[in-house]
């Protein structure tokens, strides 16, 4: 590459997960990444890397995923890479906008709040398309005691508890600034945003708190099965269909942005 010609692209990429084992490349396996990577190099004739925001799970959907990459491909300006991708990449992966950011600029580190948001539904009989991104809940759907339950969960914490088993190095300490359910016919919709999740960690939250409301629960046994940091004592990690990554949240200060 020539490094005097380098661009740092920003990528903001909607996609439904069904036929992919997450975002992060893996060698015997299709990926989001490893999708669009392959798509780059077809438009440079040579590999580039991409960096995502958040490394969503197997089956697991994105609504706002970012992305960045670095090019020294003057040809294509920064907002039509959008629609070179696109032109390329099956109809399940959507680049929704593309431009020019500061080469300091990272998807990953930069970012200081990822919102997630899962799909539940009580109702037995809806849409085919809705029943294939949510999870049906045999039960009455109560929002004043669910929201209860999931405020267990705001604040500072080791959530080890709720993680699938950790790469090392990783800290299983995470803050959690809101953890709330709403409703969003036909479903009820639980909203989770942090500065960073565990593997599974959304997941194994959700399935935690149906199971301790199922069971006629409360906030107490959400908090107890928190400060065991046993992943035993939590319930079951909910499917992946329900979920995506709603929104990444950046501070304007971190020049996002390309200085003009």
């Amino acid at each position: 590459m020539n490094n005097n010609a380098v661009r740092n692209i920003k990528l903001i990429i909607a996609y439904n997960g069904k036929n992919y084992a997450g975002w992060q490349i893996q060698d015997n396996d299709v990926t989001i990444q490893g999708i669009i990577e392959e798509a780059l190099k077809k438009i440079h004739k040579y590999e580039v890397k991409i960096t995502g925001a958040g490394r969503t799970d197997s089956g697991v959907h994105a609504i706002g995923q970012v992305a960045n990459f670095t090019t020294d491909l003057a040809s294509i300006p920064a907002e039509k890479y959008s629609h070179a991708l696109n032109s390329i990449l099956p109809d399940d992966i959507r680049i929704l906008e593309s431009k020019e950011v500061g080469l300091s600029f990272s998807s990953r580190y930069d970012a200081i709040e990822r919102i997630y948001k899962y799909q539940l539904t009580d109702i037995y009989s809806i849409m085919p398309w809705e029943k294939e991104f949510s999870m049906y809940i045999d039960k009455k759907l109560d929002i004043t005691i669910l929201n209860n339950i999931a405020s267990a969960a705001l604040g500072t914490h080791d959530f080890s508890a709720f993680s699938a088993p950790m790469e090392e190095h990783v800290s299983p300490v995470k803050t959690i600034y809101s953890s709330s359910f709403y409703p969003a016919y036909p479903f009820v919709v639980y909203k989770i945003s942090g500065s960073g999740f565990l593997r599974k960690m959304v997941r194994s939250i959700i399935g935690t708190i149906l199971e301790i409301y199922k069971n006629g629960g409360g906030k107490k046994e959400f908090e107890e099965i928190l400060k065991s940091k046993e992943r035993s004592m939590a319930g079951a990690t909910a499917p992946a269909k329900g979920l995506f990554l709603d929104y990444v949240v950046y501070d304007r200060e971190n020049r996002d942005e390309k200085s003009n």
